[in-house]
């Protein structure tokens, strides 16, 4: 506790605001707000010099948003950064944590430290005053950014000091400055030292006087005070500088004894404090790992599961940024291309302005989730289109001996390990070509297919950039799915389409019986009710009535999960499913299960119960098994006619494990089944369901079961006989919050009910072992190969179109980059942000030191120098180049390593 020594307190008083960009009002709505109180903010930074700063929320894109209404005030704004009154960064958006990838956080960072530049200067300080609960690994992405200070609310452990230590996954440290009273403790000061009374829209208001005011902080800060040094937030969601504040300051000088006030900053605060510490050589409470203890900050875990659409979009986008977008745009530069990164810098922005906590969480009003969804479209339209272009570039480029009568179809994979699988793709052939019953070749080898659809001289369009308007392409389409073998890690396998008279057709399946399909790994078995059986052979162990549907009712918030108190659970074990062999093959075999469950319409009136009226839901499920696989591939469709109602999908692991294991960013935390003693918890209770990135796994040690899925970040291991995994759909609800939220209908939001065809796409993995033996099949579920024929790109019709110079044929087949054993992951390859270089990331999940190395395939190029720099891209040290194209390298555990490589010939 607090030294009792003590005798006189200082007070900093950090004037600020904490601005969300999009909640309870749209974007423009809170924009024409927000310019009010920046113009405000300078008017009275104008006139009065005793006014000495203001914090900007600690996130940069509000500056843009203010600046683009008024560029005029540029300058000023300028003055004021590089003077230190106006304090801007680190980040680009605030995110939220749980809900976004290691990558993602990162950009953000960068993106907020260049923002921050260009006014000139950035805060280094970690202030995320409304995460919602905090990972593992954010010390070590601190230190990555040259931050060693967080200011911190939710989540944070009870009871702790208002400074104490913070002792990340790998063990890098930082210090924590623990809002208590969260972040608007001395928000709205008044300048009457006695209780007064405020008159709004003809409504009465009570307030507290100064001296009570300021007695009420001092009393909940002081006992828990590591130090003198106490910190005051005057500010709060969305509110005006405080223009009086100086006088004020000077006022609790002159009346209350034992305090010093001051007008400070976050660094100045943490500074005076570190210097404290530092002369008086005092202790630190620690913490480590995760935070998120709701005793204090609430955590609002719900909000992972409101609109999981909104989720959904948000991993589909980063998975095909981080996989494909930004590596194979590097690949190609690396080969003598452009490098798109204007373009690429654009998509990222609109998804990072998606991560703001409020975005992700995705309580928001109606008009603003559109709005969200339409960034997202907009990132995921640049990203696809990058994509597309720089595939074709590579697979074009690729040296081969074929005539007029044969195609390179290039398979590329996004993943640091060699993959053998089966991939789909849709194939356009030229009808010119007169190819029909396309052959596909892997060297002199036929590969059988199966082609799941044809359709003759169908037209596309192609756009034409010399002559404007589009050219009409005749091309034979089809949809052929095939076992791809040995394809290299990051990068690609070429293979041939030729005519093939009679190609070779695949014939016989892997269904044993009318509802037995069987792989090499797995034999599933589907009952009468939809659910299925799964006996592994390599462990021997069974699971029994897998995959069935539990609806119960939901009478929250976007933010808070509560149930009504005459609450109705069902399940779909009882029911009666339609099940239908929709495709058999020695490469895959799929089922449609189809079920009905009739559930209540809404909540009864008063919402404490379940309505007896019920509507029928349909939900589909495509389950599928492919050879060579040990995973039970699952598409849902779900028709949700109900409101007010949580829906999950349940597997029963049938292991015995008192932990759970979750991925998050850059690391895989294990959590307790169990849930603490509820009792000793004031506010919000723990809650048995969790935050997860793509899979929660369940294992003892020899056997387990992990459930993996494209965006569905919540999860929960019941504390039940067979340990049952259960992943929610939906939780479908039409109010924002409490309070007034919940009773003021102009600010609802009824598109939260999720009403109508919803899709989920997730993934069933027995294994042996521990996660780390799923963790590759998870990932190869998550990115699956894609397939792209040699067609030419649009440029090419330009009269004047000279393609790059020195740009090398490719080989059949190539590595881009190869990564050493270990257990070590690739998380980027992108282009260096401002020198002409290469970077690379990776990083360690398990708590061991590995050793590893880095290899680097191009044609005609190697590495001339290179670097370990840390997470804003600054040089660090030179590392040792081996053989002109290798870097060897150790990782401590849970270690996240970026290298800088110089590529010359």
């Amino acid at each position: 506790m607090r030294d009792t020594r003590i005798e006189k307190w200082k007070l900093h008083i950090v004037s600020h605001t904490h601005w969300d960009r999009e909640w309870y009002m749209t974007f423009q709505q809170f924009r024409r707000r927000f310019v009010k109180m920046m113009d405000h903010l300078l008017e009275i930074f104008e006139k009065n010099p005793d006014f000495k700063s203001f914090t900007m929320d600690g996130q940069t894109i509000v500056l843009n948003d203010y600046l683009e209404i008024r560029p005029e005030k540029k300058e000023q704004v300028d003055k004021l950064v590089k003077s230190g009154k106006l304090i801007i960064g680190p980040w680009f958006t605030q995110p939220n944590e749980f809900m976004v990838s290691g990558e993602a956080m990162i950009r953000n960072l960068i993106l907020g430290y260049r923002e921050c530049e260009k006014f000139g200067k950035v805060m280094k300080v970690c202030y995320l005053p409304d995460a919602f609960g905090h990972i593992s690994q954010l010390p070590q992405m601190m230190a990555g950014f040259g931050m060693r200070d967080a200011v911190l609310w939710r989540g944070l452990p009870r009871g702790y000091q208002t400074v104490f230590k913070w002792k990340g996954a790998d063990g890098t440290e930082c210090l924590v400055f623990n809002l208590i009273s969260a972040y608007g403790n001395a928000s709205d000061l008044p300048v009457s030292l006695e209780d007064f009374t405020r008159i709004n829209d003809s409504t009465e208001f009570q307030f507290k006087g100064l001296r009570e005011r300021i007695g009420n902080i001092m009393s909940r800060l002081s006992p828990r005070a590591a130090d003198p040094h106490l910190l005051l937030f005057n500010g709060v969601d969305h509110t005006f500088a405080q223009a009086d504040l100086p006088d004020i300051i000077k006022k609790i000088n002159t009346v209350i004894p034992g305090v010093e006030a001051v007008q400070a900053s976050l660094p100045s605060h943490i500074s005076e404090v570190r210097k404290y510490h530092d002369d008086a050589n005092t202790p630190f409470q620690t913490a480590s790992g995760e935070l998120r203890d709701p005793s204090e900050g609430e955590i609002l875990p719900a909000s992972q599961s409101t609109r999981t659409d909104v989720k959904i979009q948000s991993f589909l986008t980063e998975s095909m940024f981080e996989k494909w977008m930004e590596p194979f745009s590097a690949y190609c530069w690396l080969l003598g291309h452009q490098y798109p990164q204007a373009e690429i810098w654009k998509a990222w922005t609109y998804l990072l302005e998606n991560h703001a906590h409020d975005s992700m969480a995705c309580s928001n009003v109606d008009p603003s989730y559109h709005q969200v969804m339409t960034r997202f479209e907009w990132a995921m339209e640049l990203g696809q289109d990058i994509i597309a272009e720089q595939l074709q570039k590579i697979c074009n480029g690729i040296s081969r001996s074929g005539g007029v009568s044969e195609k390179t179809l290039a398979v590329f994979n996004p993943l640091g390990w060699e993959r053998s699988e089966l991939v789909t793709a849709t194939v356009d052939i030229p009808s010119a070509m007169k190819i029909k019953f396309p052959k596909l070749m892997d060297g002199e080898r036929e590969i059988p297919m199966i082609v799941s659809s044809v359709r003759m001289a169908a037209d596309v369009v192609k756009y034409n950039p010399r002559k404007g308007h589009p050219d009409g392409i005749s091309v034979d389409r089809y949809v052929i799915s095939f076992k791809a073998d040995d394809v290299p890690a990051n990068g690609y396998k070429a293979l041939k389409i030729t005519e093939g008279g009679k190609a070779k057709r695949l014939q016989g399946g892997m269904l044993k019986s009318a509802n037995v399909i069987e792989n090499e790994y797995l034999r599933v078995t589907i009952n009468h009710n939809g659910s299925f059986d799964i006996f592994d052979k390599r462990t021997k162990h069974k699971s029994r009535s897998v995959h069935y549907f539990e609806d119960s009712g939901e009478c929250g918030n976007g933010f808070v999960r509560e149930v009504p108190a005459g609450d109705k659970i069902i399940n779909s074990l009882s029911s009666s499913a339609k099940i239908t062999l929709v495709e058999n093959s020695p490469l895959k075999t799929r089922f449609k299960i189809e079920t009905v469950m009739h559930l209540p319409e809404g909540l009864a009136p008063g919402r404490n119960a379940r309505s007896k009226k019920c509507v029928a839901c349909k939900i589909s499920s495509s389950i599928t098994l492919e050879a060579g696989s040990p995973r039970i591939d699952v598409r849902t469709v779900v028709d949700n006619r109900a409101k007010d109602h949580r829906l999950r999908v349940v597997v029963p692991s049938n292991i015995k494990s008192n932990y759970s294991y979750a991925e998050q960013p850059f690391d895989v935390v294990r959590r307790n089944v169990k849930l603490p003693d509820l009792n000793s918890y004031p506010k919000e209770k723990p809650m048995p369901f969790h935050p997860q990135l793509s899979f929660a796994d369940v294992s003892d040690g020899e056997k387990g079961m992990m459930l993996v899925n494209h965006g569905l970040y919540e999860y929960e291991v019941k504390d039940d006989e067979p340990r049952s995994i259960a992943l929610t759909l939906l939780r479908c609800l039409d109010r924002i919050y409490g309070g007034a939220f919940s009773t003021c209908e102009e600010i609802w939001i009824p598109e939260a009910q999720c009403l109508g065809e919803q899709v989920f796409n997730y993934s069933i993995i027995p294994h042996s072992g521990t996660w780390i033996d799923a963790y590759r099949d998870a990932k190869e579920y998550l990115h699956p190969m894609k397939a792209v024929i040699e067609r030419p790109l649009e440029e090419e019709s330009l009269t004047n179109y000279r393609p790059p110079e020195n740009v090398p044929p490719l080989p059949a087949r190539n590595a881009f980059i190869e990564i050493g054993s270990g257990n070590i992951s690739l998380s980027a390859v992108k282009k260096h942000e401002s020198r002409e270089s290469l970077v690379i990331r990776v990083f360690n999940l398990t708590d061991r030191t590995v050793s590893s190395h880095v290899k680097l395939n191009v044609p005609q190029g190697k590495i001339v120098r290179a670097f370990a720099v840390n997470l804003n891209e600054e040089r660090i040290r030179k590392v040792t180049v081996v053989n002109g194209n290798k870097i060897e390298f150790k990782l401590k555990k849970k270690e996240i390593m970026t290298l800088e490589m110089e590529i010359g010939a």
